[in-house]
């Protein structure tokens, strides 16, 4: 649980850095929408890299 929480406070924290940046005008909103899935891909890639430790380990 404790690698999920660290997760998703780095996920929050790339996202608010984004939308800080599009407020100034720094980035193109096109661009975000890429931006914002692949993050959400490599949120789910953790998900299953998590699973598949604790399906190796036994440890939940």
């Amino acid at each position: 649980d404790r690698l999920e929480i660290i997760v998703n406070i780095t996920r929050n924290k790339i996202r608010k850095y984004y939308l800080q940046r599009v407020e100034k005008g720094e980035v193109k909103i096109q661009a975000g929408m890429i931006y914002i899935n692949l993050i959400h891909s490599l949120e789910k890639i953790g998900d299953h890299v998590f699973n598949i430790t604790e399906a190796i380990t036994g440890v939940k």
